[in-house]
């Protein structure tokens, strides 16, 4: 649950997300267990790391924090996944299972920089759409591989890429991947899709602002009240 909480955005405190700085190599690399499957450790710090930038730098920054978050964010592009060592147990039962595990893996990266972008630089949405249809591929990867029936087991990188979709031909391609998850059936996936629709509609109105048209702002809705990953 403290996985979850830092995915949330929840302030966890430090004692319970340890293992984030263990360096014994007990709890690095991927996980492999429902419903992580596919993020690491080094994710996790980094969105820790970018929850608590979005607390406590304001809009106004010192020169000392323009410089951690350049070095934050050469760091955040450098930690591209490389293919895992590993699949769990379940490797030699499927031998696709690597490659599932690294298209979620990037999946997660590259909508962990979007993130960073959109909530910590404050970049317009024109200027992460080549990072958003690099994600997108991924999501897509995974459907390939797994034949149509894995969709992806987190929802956040889905949120993120979906919500942040700023091209007609890109939110084409995303209306597809909801609609080949339709046959897993699960419920989080309509009212997600409703959620990145919802958002699409705010930013074409008419002098609709960036801000206003932010997915964070939609998702506290009643409407959306699921189990956001």
């Amino acid at each position: 649950m403290v996985k979850m909480a830092i995915m949330c955005g929840f302030t966890v405190p430090n004692d319970l997300k340890a293992f984030l700085d263990d360096e014994s190599g007990a709890s690095d690399g991927l996980e492999f267990t429902f419903p992580y499957y596919g993020v690491s450790r080094s994710f996790l710090r980094a969105h820790d790391k970018i929850n608590g930038f979005l607390t406590n730098f304001g809009g106004s920054r010192t020169p000392e924090q323009e410089e951690e978050l350049d070095a934050f964010e050469l760091q955040l592009y450098l930690d591209f996944p490389g293919l895992p060592q590993q699949a769990g147990p379940s490797a030699t039962a499927s031998p696709k299972n690597s490659v599932v595990i690294h298209h979620t893996s990037t999946a997660f990266y590259y909508a962990g920089l979007v993130f960073f972008q959109r909530s910590v630089r404050d970049a317009p949405v024109a200027a992460v759409q080549d990072l958003v249809e690099l994600g997108l591929q991924e999501l897509e990867s995974i459907d390939q591989a797994g034949q149509g029936a894995l969709g992806c087991l987190m929802l956040w990188p889905v949120l993120i890429l979906g919500a942040e979709c700023g091209e007609s031909a890109l939110q084409q391609r995303m209306r597809d991947w909801f609609q080949a998850q339709r046959r897993l059936g699960f419920r989080n996936l309509v009212v997600l899709e409703d959620l990145v629709a919802t958002v699409w509609r705010a930013r074409a109105a008419s002098g609709a602002n960036e801000t206003d048209a932010d997915w964070r702002r939609f998702i506290a809705q009643a409407r959306y009240d699921v189990f956001r990953l």
